[in-house]
């Protein structure tokens, strides 16, 4: 985990493979740190940011809430005291944890919630990526 962080100033270099264009943004695969994750990829964004983004699909809320509570145990592991914690719902009924550290442009935010299904979603990258509307 601590790796991958570290690859965010380097655009993940390392962790992607089979680049592929989309209108807004380029998508790499990426390598997947989470075994139980549906899909790992990265992603470049117009306005030249990148960020790391894995994802699982759940069942229903209960199986979406586990899977984001074993990844966000796994996240206080490896991250330590050095990262500040921030947690609040969403407003599907989910849960949102955004862990920072001081001096740092790279966050992990972590959130499990229901767009068209119940899903747990983890994501580094800058902090500005982040100003849209959490569902």
């Amino acid at each position: 985990m601590n790796k991958l962080i570290e690859a965010h100033p380097s655009e993940f270099a390392g962790y992607k493979e089979n680049k592929r264009f989309t209108r807004r943004m380029t998508i790499w695969d990426a390598t997947m740190i989470f075994p139980n994750a549906d899909i790992c990829q990265v992603w470049e964004w117009s306005n030249g940011l990148d960020n790391y983004y894995c994802e699982w699909k759940a069942d229903d809320e209960k199986d979406a809430q586990a899977d984001f509570h074993k990844a966000e145990g796994i996240l206080d592991q490896c991250l330590g005291s050095q990262w500040t914690r921030h947690k609040n719902p969403t407003t599907s009924g989910g849960e949102h944890t955004r862990f920072s550290k001081e001096g740092s442009k790279t966050i992990v935010s972590l959130r499990y919630f229901k767009d068209e299904y119940w899903q747990t979603a983890l994501y580094i990258g800058d902090k500005s990526n982040l100003n849209t509307p959490i569902q």
